[in-house]
């Protein structure tokens, strides 16, 4: 192994340190370190505390109670055995624990490392949570362990860091403190302040970066968390809005290309249409078709709710960049939805070639498709991931559109745009945000807003059941079904968990379909199911010979049946509000009365206060408020984002006074 020191000459910037330089790392723990996303020392040092542990007092046995809370205490150990646990599956430890007061019994699973620590005898501290077992009483389960020694200090006596640690097994929370002080004692120095040179007043008051680092991990008081966090949060929001204007700066270079709204694949779209756009759809035209036709790039958000027309929009946009002899790509998070919107685009643009390209296109037809793509003939693709995949070459590509935008990354929306240096841009989301948070997240587009639904929308009533009241519905949806209706039955799971005790699509579609429903047709489609089964089983569901569909939240958005009736959602607990909103947009789209009826026998407050507001609000924009005041922004905007907008510890919910005086920071700094 190399020396550290002589790899500090080399580099004086710890970002370009491997972190296996680390004492205590080396190169076999490193790669255990990567899986975290911690590959250089500058990433373990921004790898910050989820959260933290008082471990300043102390407790005497006697004064631990068997409440499932954490007490940390000093006791020698009078006693300890391993034996075979439960049926013979589990190695347990088990220690008699004192101290002057009293004595305690503490168990480990798996931990078999620890008989020889513990059989020294001496005092050890432990920490750990407290319950009441049948057979011993008071009984610590699996207490942290550490030698009283001065380098473990680190440990105990002070407020002690806690860090996401999924899935390692060699890296404890001890080690990994170990680690981090490790790290912050050899190399933080080298972290530069990125806020070094920003004269603004909100800077000046920030902790300086080492400082911050030191207080982030081991801080001193609550005090000191508070204000570690408030300069890391500033600097994320700060590089972001840098990130932000540089991005909005590179797509202000005039575009090589014109477009004529006036053309024979606008004219046809239009009069293909089985409806008249709304006075919100016209708007929405008018605001980004001005866009589309100026010289400059086109780079716009469009916010609707669900089933308010943001796809008829959207190709009346694709038929102007068509009809000029220019590529519009179509981007979608799944393969039902590509389908769905292959369709559509068959049907609208019949002088136009319609193309779809997913992951389940291979071999000659793949090539033949590329080979295409690549040509100078205008044309209509729409896909998946698949699009952005580096061997897709789009010749003269003119419009860029991502629907459901939240579902995918910013580097996965950003490979799509660089298909061509000056394409135009639209992302869309039926996941509405409020506009003063739309406009800081996403400062490089511009924000068009459908407010309106299309007349015929069927208001859905939204309905709150507990199983025990499961056969009345299932009578419900036999009713309906006699009435030429259909229905769908959402589940959380594909298949049963021994992790979970839920219902899961695959055993209840066999029970549905044998015993509950055996005289009417029952099908099922879930994210496991090859494309091509389920293309099958949508265009059965679409065509009315299957009645109930089963199904998992790959229906989520963009399926389109006009004659299902009803929605069923089972352990709707499961559910955040912006899913249950888009599976209860998949009814109500036809002329008849429609219902969403969710299950749920949760007992969770915060649950039930979700699920409430569910019940309470229909409009997707008030709706998405209270989700986000909930769940925060995090789980609001969908999948995590990727690369520079990442927000590592920034909550732009709760901590917008910083976002803003972040983005008042960059706004200055980008103009010096």
């Amino acid at each position: 192994m190399h020396n550290p020191g002589l790899r500090m000459k080399k580099s004086r910037f710890a970002g370009d340190i491997q972190v296996q330089f680390v004492k205590g790392v080396g190169p076999s723990l490193s790669k255990e370190l990567a899986k975290l996303g911690i590959v250089s020392v500058k990433d373990l040092l921004y790898y910050f505390p989820y959260r933290y542990e008082d471990r300043r007092f102390f407790s005497k046995i006697k004064e631990i109670k068997a409440d499932n809370s954490y007490y940390q205490f000093r006791a020698k150990v009078i006693s300890v055995r391993e034996k075979t646990g439960w049926q013979g599956r589990v190695g347990l430890v088990q220690a008699l624990l004192s101290d002057e007061t009293d004595s305690v019994v503490a168990v480990w699973f798996n931990q078999s490392y620890l008989v020889k620590l513990l059989s020294q005898g001496g005092e050890f501290i432990f920490y750990g949570k407290v319950h009441m077992d049948r057979r011993f009483g008071r009984q610590v389960v699996s207490p942290e362990v550490q030698v009283l020694k001065d380098e473990n200090l680190i440990s105990y006596g002070r407020i002690v860091p806690v860090y996401s640690l999924p899935g390692q097994k060699r890296l404890s929370q001890a080690r990994m403190r170990k680690i981090m002080h490790n790290a912050l004692d050899a190399y933080v120095d080298l972290v530069p302040d990125v806020l070094d040179r920003v004269k603004c007043k909100e800077v000046r008051q920030l902790l300086p970066v080492q400082e911050a680092l030191w207080e982030i991990h081991f801080p001193s008081s609550e005090d000191a968390i508070k204000a570690a966090r408030e300069r890391f949060i500033f600097e994320e929001f700060f590089l972001f809005s840098m990130f932000i204007k540089r991005k909005k700066r590179a797509s202000t270079r005039p575009k090589n290309r014109t477009y004529k709204e006036g053309n024979r694949v606008v004219d046809s779209y239009i009069s293909s249409l089985p409806f008249e756009f709304t006075e919100a759809q016209r708007r929405a035209i008018s605001e980004m078709s001005r866009d589309l036709l100026s010289r400059m790039p086109m780079r716009r958000l469009l916010q609707g709710d669900v089933g308010s027309g943001k796809t008829a929009v959207a190709f009346y946009l694709a038929a102007i960049v068509l009809g000029s002899g220019y590529k519009c790509a179509f981007m979608v998070p799944t393969e039902v939805l590509a389908n769905q919107h292959y369709k559509k685009a068959l049907e609208w643009f019949p002088s136009i070639p319609v193309y779809l390209l997913s992951s389940s296109l291979k071999g000659k037809r793949r090539r033949e498709l590329l080979k295409k793509l690549a040509s100078d003939e205008p044309c209509m693709v729409i896909g998946t991931h698949a699009l952005i995949q580096p061997d897709v070459l789009i010749n003269g590509l003119g419009l860029v559109i991502i629907d459901e935008q939240h579902r995918f990354g910013v580097k996965q929306r950003m490979a799509l745009a660089e298909k061509a240096p000056d394409v135009d841009t639209l992302v869309m989301t039926a996941t509405p945000i409020p506009r003063s948070l739309a406009l800081t997240l996403y400062g490089d587009l511009d924000i068009t807003v459908i407010d309106e639904l299309p007349p015929g929308r069927q208001e859905v009533e939204t309905l709150w059941i507990t199983s025990d009241k499961r056969h009345r519905l299932y009578k419900f949806l036999r009713d309906q079904i006699a009435q030429g209706r259909q229905a769908y039955i959402v589940y959380p799971l594909i298949s049963e968990s021994d992790e979970a005790n839920l219902l899961a699509a695959e055993q209840m579609y066999e029970v549905l379909r044998s015993e509950v429903f055996p005289d009417i047709e029952v099908g099922i489609v879930h994210g496991k199911m090859s494309d091509r089964e389920k293309k099958r089983v949508m265009d059965l569901f679409y065509e009315g010979k299957i009645q109930i569909l089963v199904a998992t939240v790959v229906i989520e958005v963009g399926i389109d049946v006009p004659n299902a009736t009803v929605m069923v959602i089972e352990h709707a607990e499961r559910f955040g509000l912006s899913q249950l909103h888009q599976l209860r947009g998949r009814i109500g789209r036809g002329s008849h009365r429609s219902y969403c009826i969710v299950v749920s026998d949760t007992d969770n407050e915060d649950t039930r206060r979700r699920l409430g507001v569910f019940m309470n609000y229909k409009d997707g924009f008030r709706l998405s408020e209270a989700d986000l005041v909930l769940r925060g922004p995090g789980q609001f905007l969908g999948e995590r984002q990727h690369g520079p907008t990442e927000f590592n510890i920034g909550n732009p919910l709760t901590d917008f006074p910083l976002l803003l005086k972040a983005k008042r920071c960059a706004d200055m700094a980008y103009r010096e």
